[in-house]
């Protein structure tokens, strides 16, 4: 054989080399594109999902602050409706008739004094009153040495006196803020579970 038709055969199975070897790079390009496809298909799915979730998490983060929102103006409706009505019953107690008066102070001394204290009150009418009050603490069979004081105070209630000089005071006004206070921690704590269900 001759070198020209060695170098042709050399040439020929090289190119042929050539083009297998080129038929199998595009076939593994191919394949690679296909799974670099598959891939980003991949990943642009799980973008989705994850711009979804969060899209999801914000939404569920609005609501939680509306529905907050709203729970906190429902309280404070309640609570302003609760003012409301500790103002007025203050006021219907201090207008009040003398004679209305005078039966709730005997009412309370009865339930709250330990039937020896002084009792400091703003008119003339703490005679009558202890008077009353001492009747009912003995019919009870409890202590009855209530004892009007010379002192006076200003606004419609009493202040009891101990023996030991402390001061209680149940002036209409004193006695409404204490309940009010006590009533709106119960009823702050009921309305907090009711407004969960608004």
């Amino acid at each position: 054989m001759s070198i020209n038709k060695l170098t042709e055969r050399i040439e020929k199975d090289a190119s042929t080399e050539a083009e297998a070897i080129e038929k199998e790079a595009k076939k593994e390009a191919e394949a690679i594109a296909v799974e670099a496809k598959e891939q980003a298909k991949s990943i642009k799915e799980i973008a989705i999902k994850g711009a979804q979730r969060e899209a999801l998490y914000e939404q569920e983060a609005l609501i939680a602050q509306a529905n907050l929102k709203a729970k906190d103006m429902y309280l404070e409706v309640k609570r302003q409706t609760l003012d409301k009505a500790f103002e007025l019953a203050l006021k219907k107690l201090e207008k009040s008739s003398q004679e209305e008066y005078e039966k709730n102070v005997t009412k309370m001394l009865v339930s709250y004094s330990g039937g020896n204290e002084k009792v400091v009150m703003q008119g003339d009418e703490v005679e009558k009153i202890v008077e009353e009050a001492n009747l009912l603490l003995a019919k009870k069979g409890r202590e009855a040495n209530l004892k009007a004081s010379d002192e006076k105070i200003s606004g419609r209630g009493f202040i009891l006196i101990d023996g030991k000089g402390a001061r209680r005071d149940f002036l209409f006004e004193s006695v409404i803020d204490f309940y009010k206070e006590e009533f709106e921690q119960e009823v702050f704590m009921f309305l907090s579970e009711g407004a969960d269900e608004h």
